[in-house]
């Protein structure tokens, strides 16, 4: 009896360790390497850009990503003058806060318009979002595409989708494979030599080929292509 004791305690140890493993494998959030120079942070622990424009961006972070990791585009994006906010999600996952624009819409009446962007599995989560809610007027994709579920083809949104041309996480085929489900003049603007997590700033990530341009060039027409879209929006065309 004491042999099975020990052996049972031993598979409980093995699953304790299992378990804490791949919680820290997917639950350990990937941390900013950089400052966010012009970023403040909310009461709510979100992640805020300021700007005087009354056309705002919502941002769904990338899994595990931590919102300050996205402020080398999203700074960009204020100095065109459009305010941005990035909820900080629960345990850094969209799929655990579906409708965290919810409560930034709520809390900024003084926006008119918005449009919303989300990388990796944030964008599939804005997609979901934009589809249904009227609010908002536009989404973007970083290094992202709508689940199979999601066709947004007569949504009347303005898109664009933006990807890096060495992404292994979401590759260029899968990215344009969406388009049939995105609306008729949906941007797709390819990051020549760009990759997945230089979407961010955050370091190297697990699965991705390494971009052959600087990050710096990655986040300029990251930057320039999410502000078309916002430039488009509130001016009330496409």
């Amino acid at each position: 009896m004491k042999r099975w004791t020990k052996v049972l305690a031993w598979v409980a140890g093995v699953l304790v360790c299992l378990v804490a493993a791949a919680w820290v494998f997917l639950f350990s959030p990937l941390e900013a390497t950089g400052p966010c120079g012009r970023c403040g942070v909310a009461d709510t622990g979100d992640v805020e850009v300021a700007a005087d424009g009354t056309t705002g961006l919502i941002v769904y972070t990338g899994a595990r990503v931590v919102p300050e990791a996205y402020a080398p585009i999203t700074e960009l994006i204020g100095e065109a003058g459009f305010p941005v906010f990035i909820p900080r999600l629960t345990l850094n996952f969209a799929v655990f806060d579906a409708q965290a624009a919810d409560s930034v819409i709520r809390e900024h009446p003084e926006i008119e318009r918005w449009v919303i962007a989300g990388h990796s599995l944030g964008g599939v989560m804005a997609a979901r979002y934009a589809a249904d809610h009227a609010e908002i007027d536009g989404l973007v994709f970083w290094a992202s595409y709508p689940d199979g579920s999601i066709d947004l083809s007569e949504s009347g949104l303005v898109v664009s989708s933006i990807y890096g041309s060495r992404d292994t996480l979401s590759t260029p085929d899968e990215v344009l494979a969406s388009k049939g489900r995105l609306p008729e003049g949906t941007m797709f603007v390819v990051v020549d030599g760009g990759n997945h997590a230089q979407f961010g700033r955050y370091g190297e990530q697990r699965g991705d080929q390494p971009a052959t341009i600087p990050p710096e060039a990655q986040w300029s027409q990251v930057a320039e292509a999410t502000i078309a879209v916002l430039e488009a929006v509130a001016g009330g065309g496409s």
